[in-house]
């Protein structure tokens, strides 16, 4: 497999497996500030890096930057998968519809590390909670 088939299968799995954990939350919304996303998302990525694989973030900063994520947040809301709330676009919220087919056909696909991803979006409402 060429190095670009690669990357274009590691960016379709990190989009599926960012929605199945966005779609996993409690109440389906969370701090939508990007600061607070990336932080987020860096904890996971840097415990459990299996579930995020290739996906890199900047330390130049006192806050973690992932253009790879970045791009994954922006394919969600392209979608209407996501919506960021209100003007200041201080909250992310995925509609209860979203979120039912994300879980059913998402889960389906990733069904051998779904159990680590619901977990891992235990941690993202934990960080992320409104």
């Amino acid at each position: 497999m060429g190095a670009t088939s690669e990357l274009q299968l590691r960016d379709v799995y990190l989009h599926r497996a960012v929605a199945y954990m966005l779609a996993c939350l409690p109440d389906r919304r969370l701090v939508g500030k990007r600061a607070a996303l990336h932080r987020a998302f860096y904890d996971i990525a840097t415990k459990h890096p299996d579930l995020l694989p290739g996906i890199a973030f900047s330390d130049r900063s006192s806050a973690p930057y992932s253009k790879t994520l970045e791009r994954v947040l922006f394919g969600l809301a392209s979608s209407r998968l996501i919506a960021y709330l209100n003007p200041s676009y201080e909250y992310m919220w995925m509609s209860p519809e979203a979120s039912d087919r994300i879980k059913l056909k998402y889960g389906r696909e990733l069904a051998d590390k779904a159990a680590d991803l619901e977990k891992a979006a235990e941690i993202l409402a934990t960080q992320l909670a409104v």
